[in-house]
């Protein structure tokens, strides 16, 4: 189909709020593969590449405010050696821990 001038229509593009989410989506796997150690870099990032695609815009931004600690807290917090304060407990820290669980089993529920 064609337009009144002869110009083939432009392509679809994504609702602003898509485009968003998938910048915040970029920014995260940014962030989560490169904290400073590589012990990080294999927990978040390997979290965010298999769940990043599927989190809502409220565990997007729970994740990015998770991204701002410095990586020792996070590490305990998932791992249970302190507990996370009430502001990190949420449900991208319950994602990253299940994670981690299933991780540890080889990968099975």
């Amino acid at each position: 189909m064609q337009t009144p001038d002869h110009r083939p229509p432009a392509p679809p593009t994504l609702y602003v709020e898509d485009r968003d989410l998938e910048l915040l989506r970029q920014k995260l796997r940014f962030r989560a593969w490169r904290r400073g150690t590589s012990e990080a870099d294999l927990l978040l990032g390997g979290f965010v590449d298999r769940h990043v695609a599927t989190l809502s815009r409220v565990s997007l931004e729970q994740l990015e405010q998770l991204l701002d600690v410095d990586d020792p807290l996070v590490e305990a917090w998932v791992f249970g050696r302190r507990p996370a304060p009430a502001a990190f407990d949420n449900a991208a820290l319950a994602m990253l821990r299940d994670h981690v669980r299933t991780q540890s089993r080889g990968g099975r529920p």
